[in-house]
């Protein structure tokens, strides 16, 4: 596939808008860019486009998301810079894929298999399907590192909802009204969460509050409702968590867990790190190992499957889900030789850079 193609492909995917939950059209140009390209694409039960190619042993999974969160810039190709929804987070990366796979579609050496999901920033249930159909022998997930970077590990999430009802009442009364408990509950949480801090940020937990509402009827019934997220490192003692958001909650509300993702960080020195650093290091580029602050699909899919995996895409992951999300072209098409060369040394053994070297860097993302 040539350059200007590539980024056609691309483009046409960021034109198409695709929050969680409203990925149709943004699936239906997928599928009709596979077929135009010969593949044999198919809609797997849970929603996800799903193609294969090569024919060889080695069996990898490439793992990408159609959806985005709402809003972004308008889309417009630029001196060079495509600006857009879904640009770096994370259709760049999935665009990249296809047209490396494109590019290995006669491999003797491979099997590659695309999965593309449609909700990756929602309950993620595409990637939790791919793990009971599915059996790779490696795993890459399509999200933004950077054009020299691979990512190891993600810190897990709770996402929570809680709600306190009551009365309303004078402001006067001492009695403390279902905002002061919504207070008091959340403040519990994270002093719960405050003592697991580590050397660095990937290996502290966090929890953040992401919306406060209130709902009154006119019969004088109240209602405060918080929603957050709660970010977890490695040995962060999930269960015990939970239990205690689900005892405390008891007595003062009502909670709803809405998701629960483990955090997760790959083994550094596998054939599929190896044959990426090669990879990176033969465009002319110094590697880099990253853990995220984040959660992505790799939590999800990674130890379900229990195979060797890690992240990788074009992109500034800073510019995830903001109003200035955009990516350079150059950096997307270079990607691809990446992923290319990466996949072909993946095919032959593994061979490439030694890693004992590169010592992984935390990288904060939204």
């Amino acid at each position: 596939m040539r350059r200007d193609a590539a980024v056609a492909l691309l483009q046409g995917l960021v034109e198409r808008p695709s929050p969680t939950g409203h990925v149709e059209d943004a699936r239906r140009f997928l599928l009709d860019q596979l077929k135009g390209l010969g593949f044999a694409p198919e809609v797997d039960a849970a929603g996800n486009v799903k193609a294969q190619a090569g024919r060889g042993p080695v069996q990898v999974l490439l793992c990408g998301h159609l959806d985005t969160v709402p809003g972004g810039p308008a889309v417009k190709l630029e001196e060079g810079v495509l600006w857009g929804r879904g640009a770096v987070d994370a259709k760049g990366c999935l665009a990249a894929f296809v047209v490396a796979m494109h590019r290995l579609r006669a491999s003797d050496a491979l099997t590659l298999t695309l999965a593309a999901v449609p909700d990756e920033e929602g309950a993620s249930a595409g990637a939790k399907h791919l793990a009971s159909t599915e059996a790779p022998q490696f795993l890459v997930i399509g999200e933004p590192s950077g054009v020299d970077a691979v990512t190891l590990g993600y810190r897990g999430s709770v996402r929570l909802r809680f709600a306190v009802r009551g009365e309303e009442q004078h402001a006067g009364l001492p009695t403390p009204t279902p905002h002061d408990r919504l207070q008091a509950w959340w403040e519990g949480v994270r002093a719960w969460v405050q003592p697991y801090q580590g050397a660095s940020l990937f290996h502290s937990a966090s929890a953040v509050l992401l919306d406060l509402a209130t709902e009154r009827t006119p019969q004088g019934q109240l209602t405060a409702r918080l929603d957050a997220s709660v970010r977890m490192p490695p040995g962060f003692p999930v269960e015990e968590f939970l239990g205690f958001l689900r005892t405390t909650a008891a007595h003062h509300g009502a909670l709803e867990v809405i998701s629960v993702e483990q955090p997760y960080l790959g083994e550094r020195d596998t054939p599929l790190v190896r044959a990426f650093v090669g990879a990176i290091r033969a465009q002319d580029r110094r590697p880099r190992l990253l853990r995220k602050t984040g959660t992505s699909d790799l939590n999800n899919l990674a130890p379900r499957l229990g195979v060797p995996g890690l992240a990788y895409g074009p992109g500034d992951s800073s510019l995830d889900h903001t109003p200035h999300e955009r990516i350079e072209v150059a950096e997307f098409v270079e990607s691809i030789d990446v992923l290319e060369d990466a996949l072909r040394r993946l095919g032959a053994g593994g061979r490439g850079g030694a890693v004992q070297r590169l010592a992984p860097a935390d990288v904060a993302v939204p």
